[in-house]
């Protein structure tokens, strides 16, 4: 019992020695809206996954990043989204117990569209940007996502506003 006491209080202390550049692999998610501003294109609830890695740190904050990122559409028909997305953390504020990220970023990839009356696909261009909470060393963020685009090109166009909020793991 003393040494599972001993190992669960070393535990956070060896995270937290860890660096944090040293984070490289990152993966994560979270809900959203996605609110259609073109007329082809219906408001939905969103979801959306991510699994990525920090190509280039920068400091003690991950830096530039490349990611897959698929996302799923709900509502009167299914929307899912398949890209690699680019971007690059910056730090513009830190304390010895949690530091801010504004992260803007854009990504390319494809899109489904799931309708009663069949399917469609279309080019994926989504661009926006984020603010992460980040605590832990840098292991745990929270983010909120108040800027985001994502224009769908096909047949027709579907361009929606995306409102995301979710959480980033590092390791």
């Amino acid at each position: 019992r003393i040494a599972f006491l001993a190992a669960a209080c070393a535990a956070p202390a060896v995270a937290s020695a860890q660096d944090a550049a040293a984070r490289r692999f990152m993966f994560g998610g979270g809900p959203g809206g996605s609110f259609g501003i073109h007329r082809n294109a219906n408001s939905q609830f969103k979801l959306e996954e991510f699994v990525g890695y920090s190509i280039l740190p920068v400091g003690d904050h991950p830096g530039l990043f490349l990611a897959g990122v698929f996302s799923q559409g709900f509502v009167d028909y299914v929307r899912l989204t398949w890209a690699a997305r680019v971007g690059f953390a910056i730090q513009v504020y830190h304390t010895n117990d949690f530091e801010v990220l504004v992260t803007p970023y854009m990504q390319f990839g494809g899109t489904g569209a799931f309708f009663n009356q069949g399917t469609e696909g279309a080019f994926n261009w989504n661009f926006g940007g984020q603010g992460e909470f980040v605590l832990l060393d840098g292991l745990l963020a929270l983010y909120f996502r108040p800027l985001s685009f994502d224009l769908n090109f096909g047949r027709d166009v579907w361009a929606y506003y995306e409102l995301m909020t979710g959480v980033v793991v590092r390791l």
